[in-house]
């Protein structure tokens, strides 16, 4: 009987309690005047733009390598208006495919890179002998300007001018 009694004593407590907190937030929302500027986040797709958001280029491909698709590369985006920065980065799936895309708060007036860091074995490309972890840079130049997305396809032997071999350690 006690036990009964002190359950339904708890169980109108937090009905009224809950009644009340609605009721409170209810209001709270009625009296209160929201005097946000709402801000377009839909990228501009003037070209021209000179403030932020620039036009934004969503840029998707597959990386090859020896004709098999090369799986869990980290393909970035670079560009020569900011050579120390890496503008998007991407992980390849199993069957070689990348997304990046170029940011709406930087404005890229040229043709952006794609880097590719690689173990790919490339003819007539050797790796450094001198180092405990040799790898290949490819770079992939790709004219995005004035478009809203670009399909590049990589395979890795066919860019041998342009790539390079560096040391890891």
């Amino acid at each position: 009987m006690i036990l009964n009694v002190t359950f339904c004593y708890v169980t109108t407590v937090l009905l009224l309690l809950a009644g009340y907190c609605s009721s409170t937030r209810h209001v709270a929302r009625k009296h209160v005047h929201h005097n946000v500027e709402r801000v377009n986040l839909v990228p501009k797709t003037d070209p021209d733009a000179i403030e932020p958001p620039y036009m934004i280029c969503i840029i998707t491909g597959h990386i090859y390598c020896g004709g098999k698709p090369a799986a869990w590369l980290r393909p970035f985006l670079t560009s020569p208006e900011y050579p120390a920065q890496q503008i998007s980065i991407s992980v390849t799936h199993e069957d070689g495919r990348f997304k990046l895309s170029t940011t709406g708060y930087i404005l890229l007036r040229e043709p952006v890179q794609i880097e590719i860091r690689h173990v790919c074995p490339i003819p007539g490309v050797p790796f450094d002998d001198h180092c405990a972890v040799p790898y290949l840079t490819t770079s992939v130049t790709v004219d995005h300007r004035n478009k809203t997305d670009v399909y590049v396809d990589v395979n890795l032997e066919d860019h041998k001018m342009d790539t390079n071999s560096f040391c890891l350690l």
